[in-house]
Protein backbone atom coordinates (compact mmCIF):
# COMPACT_ATOMS: atom_id res chain seq x y z
CA UNK A 1 0.00 0.00 0.00
CA UNK A 2 3.08 2.20 1.06
CA UNK A 3 4.64 1.95 -2.71
CA UNK A 4 0.80 2.95 -4.26
CA UNK A 5 0.56 5.96 -2.17
CA UNK A 6 4.23 6.96 -2.85
CA UNK A 7 3.57 6.40 -6.65
CA UNK A 8 0.30 8.29 -6.59
CA UNK A 9 2.24 11.55 -5.13
CA UNK A 10 4.39 11.72 -7.60
CA UNK A 11 1.92 11.45 -10.34
CA UNK A 12 -0.49 14.18 -8.20
CA UNK A 13 2.95 16.40 -7.92
CA UNK A 14 3.72 15.92 -11.41
CA UNK A 15 0.44 16.54 -13.25
CA UNK A 16 -1.22 19.01 -10.44
CA UNK A 17 1.49 20.54 -9.06
CA UNK A 18 3.84 20.65 -11.56
CA UNK A 19 3.66 24.73 -12.92
CA UNK A 20 3.79 26.06 -9.13
CA UNK A 21 6.51 27.26 -7.69
CA UNK A 22 6.81 27.50 -4.18
CA UNK A 23 10.57 29.60 -3.38
CA UNK A 24 12.12 30.26 -0.58
CA UNK A 25 10.83 33.88 -0.96
CA UNK A 26 7.36 32.42 -0.61
CA UNK A 27 8.11 30.59 2.47
CA UNK A 28 9.56 33.36 4.00
CA UNK A 29 6.71 35.33 3.28
CA UNK A 30 4.34 32.45 5.25
CA UNK A 31 6.33 32.30 8.31
CA UNK A 32 6.16 36.11 8.07
CA UNK A 33 2.49 36.50 8.06
CA UNK A 34 2.25 33.36 10.38
CA UNK A 35 4.42 35.04 13.23
CA UNK A 36 2.65 38.36 12.79
CA UNK A 37 -0.06 37.08 13.92
CA UNK A 38 -0.24 36.87 17.84
CA UNK A 39 -2.16 35.19 20.17
CA UNK A 40 -3.77 36.75 23.46
CA UNK A 41 -3.21 35.54 26.65
CA UNK A 42 -6.35 35.05 27.17
CA UNK A 43 -6.76 32.97 23.48
CA UNK A 44 -3.76 30.96 24.12
CA UNK A 45 -4.64 30.04 28.12
CA UNK A 46 -8.44 29.00 26.61
CA UNK A 47 -6.87 27.14 23.73
CA UNK A 48 -4.51 24.92 26.21
CA UNK A 49 -7.55 24.46 28.67
CA UNK A 50 -10.05 23.17 25.28
CA UNK A 51 -6.86 20.58 24.69
CA UNK A 52 -6.80 19.04 28.51
CA UNK A 53 -10.75 18.72 28.39
CA UNK A 54 -8.65 14.80 26.93
CA UNK A 55 -5.98 14.14 28.88
CA UNK A 56 -2.37 15.02 27.57
CA UNK A 57 1.46 14.88 28.50
CA UNK A 58 3.67 17.95 28.26
CA UNK A 59 4.73 16.56 24.91
CA UNK A 60 1.58 16.18 23.22
CA UNK A 61 0.25 19.05 24.52
CA UNK A 62 2.69 21.34 22.64
CA UNK A 63 2.36 19.66 19.74
CA UNK A 64 -1.10 20.61 19.76
CA UNK A 65 -0.29 23.91 20.99
CA UNK A 66 1.52 24.48 17.83
CA UNK A 67 -0.81 22.39 15.37
CA UNK A 68 -3.46 25.49 16.18
CA UNK A 69 -0.83 27.57 14.77
CA UNK A 70 0.12 28.95 18.60
CA UNK A 71 4.03 29.48 18.74
CA UNK A 72 3.98 31.17 22.08
CA UNK A 73 6.07 28.11 23.48
CA UNK A 74 8.16 27.75 20.32
CA UNK A 75 11.53 27.13 21.45
CA UNK A 76 10.29 28.18 25.38
CA UNK A 77 8.34 24.87 26.39
CA UNK A 78 9.44 25.93 29.53
CA UNK A 79 6.57 28.61 29.32
CA UNK A 80 4.02 25.82 28.78
CA UNK A 81 5.09 23.81 31.80
CA UNK A 82 4.84 27.29 34.52
CA UNK A 83 1.45 27.68 33.08
CA UNK A 84 0.35 24.71 33.93
CA UNK A 85 1.57 24.47 37.40
CA UNK A 86 -0.03 27.99 38.03
CA UNK A 87 -3.70 25.59 36.50
CA UNK A 88 -2.79 23.33 38.73
CA UNK A 89 -2.39 25.32 41.88
CA UNK A 90 -5.64 27.37 41.37
CA UNK A 91 -7.68 23.57 41.19
CA UNK A 92 -8.73 24.04 37.70
CA UNK A 93 -6.22 20.94 36.19
CA UNK A 94 -5.79 17.25 38.19
CA UNK A 95 -2.34 15.29 36.80
CA UNK A 96 -1.17 11.74 37.23
CA UNK A 97 1.85 9.72 36.72
CA UNK A 98 1.83 7.19 34.22
CA UNK A 99 3.77 3.97 35.14
CA UNK A 100 6.49 5.33 32.44
CA UNK A 101 6.54 8.49 34.77
CA UNK A 102 5.01 10.41 32.35
CA UNK A 103 3.23 13.39 33.84
CA UNK A 104 -0.45 13.51 32.36
CA UNK A 105 -2.41 16.95 32.69
CA UNK A 106 -6.19 17.14 32.28
CA UNK A 107 -8.84 19.69 33.13
CA UNK A 108 -11.24 19.14 36.40
CA UNK A 109 -14.82 20.23 36.72
CA UNK A 110 -14.19 23.44 38.03
CA UNK A 111 -11.70 23.66 35.06
CA UNK A 112 -14.60 22.51 32.75
CA UNK A 113 -16.64 25.54 34.40
CA UNK A 114 -14.15 28.01 34.00
CA UNK A 115 -13.43 26.87 30.58
CA UNK A 116 -17.20 27.26 29.57
CA UNK A 117 -17.55 30.55 31.01
CA UNK A 118 -14.15 32.10 29.39
CA UNK A 119 -15.62 31.17 26.23
CA UNK A 120 -18.88 32.70 26.24
CA UNK A 121 -17.27 36.04 27.63
CA UNK A 122 -14.43 35.53 24.57
CA UNK A 123 -17.22 35.42 22.15
CA UNK A 124 -18.24 39.19 23.10
CA UNK A 125 -14.94 40.40 23.78
CA UNK A 126 -10.93 39.60 24.40
CA UNK A 127 -10.25 38.10 27.15
CA UNK A 128 -7.52 38.74 29.65
CA UNK A 129 -5.20 36.10 31.18
CA UNK A 130 -6.30 37.14 34.75
CA UNK A 131 -9.88 37.00 33.82
CA UNK A 132 -9.86 34.21 33.08
CA UNK A 133 -8.13 32.46 35.90
CA UNK A 134 -10.07 34.18 38.33
CA UNK A 135 -13.21 32.97 37.11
Amino acid sequence: MDKRLKQLKQKVNKQAFNSLKFTSFHKRKVKEAVLRHQHSEGEILVAIMQLLVSEQNGYELCSLIRSRGIFHFENNEGALYVLLHELESRRLIDTRWSTEEIKYYYLNQQGKKALKKAEKRMQSKKLSFHEILEG
